[in-house]
């Protein structure tokens, strides 16, 4: 067992990347399984704080291993103890960042024989049962726009062109937050 003690200095970084920073260190040293004394945080909103840094320690914990035959299955378990009262607010809305970052991490890691247009655009269609309002506008639909500048660089493609739009017009879901558990 190690007592490991970190002291962020007002003002120098955020909490958020001092979460991805300490995962890191995690990593590095081989611990699996971390206790963080929440109480111990002396800031005027210990509570954001603490959730910041545990927010920054799940972004940092994100990983594309869809198409590895080896995956890395070592968990990092993050135990918070604090007598502090949990803000679900604030998780939920960190919990919808952090989604939201993974998917863009996940598409943008995709290679383009997978995410061709029309993948590309039926994956932001099924964002409908996330709440948003996706519009999807086809070729023939593009030409009534007069976009024909868009069409004429798909044109040499077997695929299809498309243009995709999507509103928010906030959240409608009350899911309660997931635990935290990041891969090694």
């Amino acid at each position: 067992q190690k007592i490991i003690i970190y002291c962020i200095k007002n003002n120098k970084s955020s909490f958020e990347k001092n979460g991805a920073k300490l995962l890191e260190f995690f990593k590095n040293q081989n611990l699996t399984k971390i206790h963080i004394f929440g109480d111990t945080i002396e800031n005027s909103n210990n509570v954001k704080c603490l959730h910041e840094l545990i927010h920054g320690m799940k972004l940092k914990s994100y990983s594309f291993d869809k198409y590895l035959t080896k995956k890395n299955s070592e968990n990092i378990n993050i135990n918070v103890i604090s007598k502090m009262k949990i803000d679900l607010k604030l998780i939920k809305n960190l919990n919808a960042i952090e989604k939201g970052v993974n998917l863009t991490k996940d598409l943008v890691s995709e290679p383009g024989n997978v995410l061709h247009p029309d993948e590309y655009a039926k994956r932001l269609n099924s964002l409908k049962k996330d709440g948003l309002k996706i519009n999807i506008y086809d070729e023939k639909k593009l030409e009534k726009l007069g976009m024909n500048t868009l069409l004429g660089v798909g044109q040499g493609s077997v695929r299809g062109s498309y243009l995709v739009t999507m509103e928010w017009n906030g959240a409608k879901n009350k899911s309660k937050p997931l635990a935290f558990v990041g891969k090694g």
